[in-house]
Protein backbone atom coordinates (compact mmCIF):
# COMPACT_ATOMS: atom_id res chain seq x y z
CA UNK A 1 0.00 0.00 0.00
CA UNK A 2 1.23 3.29 -1.01
CA UNK A 3 0.84 6.24 1.52
CA UNK A 4 2.64 9.85 2.02
CA UNK A 5 4.56 11.25 4.94
CA UNK A 6 2.22 10.81 6.79
CA UNK A 7 0.54 7.59 6.29
CA UNK A 8 -2.36 8.29 4.03
CA UNK A 9 -3.28 6.49 1.21
CA UNK A 10 -4.30 7.94 -2.18
CA UNK A 11 -7.78 7.59 -0.75
CA UNK A 12 -8.35 10.94 1.31
CA UNK A 13 -8.58 10.13 5.36
CA UNK A 14 -7.45 6.66 5.05
CA UNK A 15 -4.19 6.01 6.59
CA UNK A 16 -2.38 2.50 6.51
CA UNK A 17 0.59 1.38 9.00
CA UNK A 18 2.53 -1.73 9.20
CA UNK A 19 3.90 -4.58 7.03
CA UNK A 20 1.46 -3.15 4.08
CA UNK A 21 2.90 0.09 3.47
CA UNK A 22 5.14 -0.27 0.70
CA UNK A 23 8.73 0.04 1.32
CA UNK A 24 8.94 -1.28 4.83
CA UNK A 25 9.17 -5.16 4.45
CA UNK A 26 9.15 -6.50 7.77
CA UNK A 27 8.97 -4.27 10.20
CA UNK A 28 6.71 -6.68 12.09
CA UNK A 29 5.78 -5.13 15.43
CA UNK A 30 7.69 -2.57 16.01
CA UNK A 31 7.33 -0.91 12.48
CA UNK A 32 3.53 -1.51 12.98
CA UNK A 33 3.10 0.25 16.66
CA UNK A 34 5.22 3.39 15.54
CA UNK A 35 3.10 3.90 12.16
CA UNK A 36 0.07 3.30 13.29
CA UNK A 37 0.73 5.60 16.51
CA UNK A 38 1.59 8.46 13.65
CA UNK A 39 -1.39 7.10 11.88
CA UNK A 40 -3.77 7.55 14.16
CA UNK A 41 -2.66 10.62 15.49
CA UNK A 42 -2.71 11.74 11.88
CA UNK A 43 -6.43 10.57 11.67
CA UNK A 44 -7.50 11.51 14.77
CA UNK A 45 -6.46 15.18 13.90
CA UNK A 46 -8.10 15.14 10.29
CA UNK A 47 -11.37 14.02 12.28
CA UNK A 48 -10.94 16.98 14.60
CA UNK A 49 -11.22 18.97 11.46
CA UNK A 50 -13.81 17.64 9.50
CA UNK A 51 -16.85 20.07 9.09
CA UNK A 52 -19.18 16.92 8.00
CA UNK A 53 -19.84 13.68 7.17
CA UNK A 54 -18.96 12.11 4.11
CA UNK A 55 -22.30 11.09 2.12
CA UNK A 56 -23.94 7.77 2.44
CA UNK A 57 -23.98 5.69 -0.97
CA UNK A 58 -27.54 4.26 0.32
CA UNK A 59 -26.53 1.21 -2.52
CA UNK A 60 -23.33 0.14 -1.19
CA UNK A 61 -24.91 0.26 2.37
CA UNK A 62 -27.38 -2.37 0.80
CA UNK A 63 -25.23 -4.41 -1.01
CA UNK A 64 -22.93 -4.83 2.33
CA UNK A 65 -25.98 -5.48 4.35
CA UNK A 66 -27.01 -8.61 1.74
CA UNK A 67 -23.70 -9.55 1.56
CA UNK A 68 -24.12 -9.95 5.69
CA UNK A 69 -27.40 -11.21 5.54
CA UNK A 70 -26.38 -13.92 3.02
CA UNK A 71 -23.70 -15.07 5.43
CA UNK A 72 -25.01 -14.91 8.84
CA UNK A 73 -28.70 -16.55 7.27
CA UNK A 74 -26.68 -19.32 5.53
CA UNK A 75 -27.56 -22.92 6.30
CA UNK A 76 -24.29 -24.69 4.31
CA UNK A 77 -21.30 -23.11 3.82
CA UNK A 78 -17.62 -22.76 5.19
CA UNK A 79 -16.60 -21.18 8.86
CA UNK A 80 -14.17 -18.50 8.38
CA UNK A 81 -11.48 -20.73 9.80
CA UNK A 82 -11.36 -23.22 7.57
CA UNK A 83 -11.35 -20.55 4.54
CA UNK A 84 -8.57 -18.85 6.17
CA UNK A 85 -6.27 -21.75 6.67
CA UNK A 86 -7.12 -23.30 3.65
CA UNK A 87 -5.46 -19.73 1.92
CA UNK A 88 -2.84 -19.69 4.37
CA UNK A 89 -1.10 -23.29 3.19
CA UNK A 90 -2.31 -22.42 -0.20
CA UNK A 91 -0.18 -19.28 -0.42
CA UNK A 92 2.61 -20.92 1.49
CA UNK A 93 2.36 -24.16 -0.72
CA UNK A 94 1.94 -22.06 -4.24
CA UNK A 95 3.97 -18.68 -3.44
CA UNK A 96 6.63 -20.04 -0.96
CA UNK A 97 10.46 -20.70 -0.92
CA UNK A 98 10.09 -21.40 -4.62
CA UNK A 99 8.08 -19.53 -6.96
CA UNK A 100 7.75 -19.74 -10.87
CA UNK A 101 5.08 -18.55 -13.46
CA UNK A 102 3.09 -21.57 -13.63
CA UNK A 103 3.20 -22.36 -9.89
CA UNK A 104 1.75 -18.86 -9.36
CA UNK A 105 -0.73 -19.05 -11.71
CA UNK A 106 -2.21 -22.65 -10.18
CA UNK A 107 -2.33 -20.29 -7.08
CA UNK A 108 -4.76 -18.13 -8.64
CA UNK A 109 -6.99 -20.89 -10.01
CA UNK A 110 -6.92 -22.48 -6.45
CA UNK A 111 -7.46 -19.63 -4.43
CA UNK A 112 -10.62 -19.25 -6.86
CA UNK A 113 -12.27 -22.31 -4.99
CA UNK A 114 -11.63 -20.20 -1.67
CA UNK A 115 -13.25 -16.71 -3.44
CA UNK A 116 -16.18 -19.09 -4.37
CA UNK A 117 -16.32 -20.59 -1.03
CA UNK A 118 -20.17 -20.08 0.97
CA UNK A 119 -19.02 -18.66 3.71
CA UNK A 120 -21.17 -19.20 6.95
CA UNK A 121 -21.45 -17.29 10.59
CA UNK A 122 -23.43 -17.60 13.59
CA UNK A 123 -22.99 -14.55 15.44
CA UNK A 124 -21.46 -11.14 14.84
CA UNK A 125 -17.98 -12.28 15.71
CA UNK A 126 -17.92 -14.78 13.09
CA UNK A 127 -19.25 -12.50 10.72
CA UNK A 128 -16.59 -10.21 11.07
CA UNK A 129 -14.03 -12.79 10.74
CA UNK A 130 -15.94 -13.58 7.62
CA UNK A 131 -15.56 -10.46 5.96
CA UNK A 132 -12.12 -10.43 7.03
CA UNK A 133 -11.61 -13.45 5.06
CA UNK A 134 -13.12 -12.49 2.35
CA UNK A 135 -10.09 -9.54 2.43
CA UNK A 136 -7.62 -12.09 3.14
CA UNK A 137 -8.94 -13.66 -0.25
CA UNK A 138 -8.27 -10.72 -2.08
CA UNK A 139 -5.12 -10.00 -0.54
CA UNK A 140 -3.55 -13.38 -1.76
CA UNK A 141 -4.42 -12.57 -4.83
CA UNK A 142 -2.70 -9.36 -4.98
CA UNK A 143 0.64 -11.39 -4.12
CA UNK A 144 -0.06 -14.13 -6.16
CA UNK A 145 0.12 -11.42 -8.76
CA UNK A 146 2.49 -9.55 -7.99
CA UNK A 147 4.78 -12.07 -7.68
CA UNK A 148 3.89 -13.23 -11.27
CA UNK A 149 4.40 -9.79 -12.55
CA UNK A 150 8.17 -9.57 -11.09
CA UNK A 151 10.17 -11.27 -13.01
CA UNK A 152 13.64 -11.36 -11.23
CA UNK A 153 14.90 -12.96 -8.07
CA UNK A 154 15.97 -10.54 -4.93
CA UNK A 155 17.28 -12.76 -2.68
CA UNK A 156 17.73 -10.13 -0.25
CA UNK A 157 13.87 -9.91 0.35
CA UNK A 158 14.03 -13.40 0.45
CA UNK A 159 12.01 -13.52 -2.99
CA UNK A 160 13.56 -15.89 -5.43
CA UNK A 161 11.90 -16.84 -8.99
CA UNK A 162 13.10 -20.65 -10.63
CA UNK A 163 12.14 -18.83 -13.73
CA UNK A 164 14.51 -15.84 -13.09
CA UNK A 165 17.11 -16.20 -10.74
CA UNK A 166 18.58 -13.50 -11.12
CA UNK A 167 18.53 -10.15 -9.51
CA UNK A 168 17.80 -7.37 -12.73
CA UNK A 169 18.72 -4.01 -10.82
CA UNK A 170 18.19 -2.12 -14.69
CA UNK A 171 14.50 -3.31 -14.72
CA UNK A 172 13.06 -4.29 -11.06
CA UNK A 173 15.00 -2.25 -8.42
CA UNK A 174 11.89 -0.16 -8.11
CA UNK A 175 8.47 -0.61 -5.60
CA UNK A 176 5.90 -2.33 -7.93
CA UNK A 177 2.54 -1.45 -7.09
CA UNK A 178 -0.63 -3.36 -8.01
CA UNK A 179 -4.07 -2.09 -8.07
CA UNK A 180 -7.38 -3.20 -8.48
CA UNK A 181 -9.71 -1.71 -10.78
CA UNK A 182 -12.40 -3.58 -11.25
CA UNK A 183 -13.48 -7.27 -10.81
CA UNK A 184 -10.51 -9.24 -11.90
CA UNK A 185 -8.58 -6.70 -13.50
CA UNK A 186 -5.29 -5.21 -12.03
CA UNK A 187 -2.50 -2.42 -13.35
CA UNK A 188 0.72 -2.69 -12.03
CA UNK A 189 3.19 0.58 -11.33
CA UNK A 190 6.81 0.44 -11.33
CA UNK A 191 7.51 3.19 -8.99
CA UNK A 192 11.50 4.14 -8.37
CA UNK A 193 13.41 3.84 -5.47
CA UNK A 194 14.44 7.07 -4.67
Amino acid sequence: MWVDRDLETEIRNLFAAGDEVGGVPWAASPGAFTMGWHAGEMAAKRAVEAKTFLPVNVETVEVRKSVCSEILNRERGFYWREVELYVQNLVDFYCGDVRGEGLLKRGLERLDYARKAPLKAENPHELSRALEVKSIVDNAALVLRSSIERRESRPSLDFRRIDYPEQDDKNWFVFLAIRKEEVEKYTFAKIPIE
